[in-house]
């Protein structure tokens, strides 16, 4: 028999914590979190589409999707393997939706 009351939990895309989903469109990241991490780079950890980011260095990173380790973060492009990034190191995010 399936437990219903699982159906109600999710684990956030960050910190893997469980989570309290209300409903299917609840986003699947922690209060915590949302607090600490930019949205458009949270919204890229599960909606990949077009996104750009600049780095302290003054590098800026167009990427497709996000995957966070800790205290970096894997960006992932159709053109290349991906980088790792601190995300300590960022200066600003942007969903570039056209």
């Amino acid at each position: 028999m399936k437990d219903e009351k699982l159906d109600a939990y999710a684990r956030c895309v960050v910190c893997h914590k469980i989570i309290f989903s209300v409903a299917p469109w609840t986003e699947p990241w922690c209060k915590p979190c949302a607090n600490k991490y930019p949205a458009s780079l949270l919204k890229a950890a599960v909606d990949p589409f077009e996104y750009v980011l600049k780095l302290r260095s003054g590098e800026v990173i167009n990427f497709e999707s996000a995957q966070f380790a800790g205290k970096f973060v894997h960006l992932h492009s159709a053109s290349d393997r991906g980088v790792d990034v601190c995300i300590s190191d960022i200066v600003w995010c942007r969903d570039e939706g056209r």
